[in-house]
């Protein structure tokens, strides 16, 4: 195989690697504090995280089919300019699900910052929590 066609593979399979591991991480960084979400962000918030996680996972898929057609493409050694199409195809798959992805958490990480604006402020300008009904708030008597 010709060196320049050899590094051109090793960067396909790179690329791959890189955006599997950054959506895996976003993926569970987001999930692992997921329980410190409050339950009163819009729906709309709530479904473009989701339809992140969705969206990090569909790329993840690709991205190993990708790395799978590589090397499917490289034991036969029939590809006469470099990467055939099934592994130009998982890639521009994987890119895309993974641009939309980050679209989505960054639209969900707008949304949430909106809203922590909509709180009320002190006088100092700190962010008043959200008080809960009756808690700390009985008559004795």
């Amino acid at each position: 195989m010709e060196p320049h066609i050899k590094l051109g593979f090793e960067f396909a399979s790179e690329l791959s690697e890189q955006l599997i591991t950054i959506s895996t991480a976003i993926l569970a960084l987001t999930i692992s504090f997921t329980r410190d979400i409050p339950g009163n962000i819009p729906d709309r918030a709530r479904r473009s995280l989701r339809a992140a996680w969705i969206m990090f996972g569909v790329s993840i898929v690709f991205g190993i089919w990708h790395l799978m057609a590589l090397t499917g493409n490289l034991v036969v050694e029939i590809a006469p300019t470099g990467i055939e199409k099934n592994a130009r195809l998982a890639a521009a798959a994987q890119s895309l699900t993974f641009v939309a992805a980050t679209t989505l958490s960054i639209v969900y990480a707008l949304s949430r910052m909106r809203r922590s604006e909509e709180r009320p402020r002190s006088e100092n300008g700190e962010s008043i929590p959200e008080t809960i009904p009756n808690a700390g708030n009985q008559d004795e008597g």
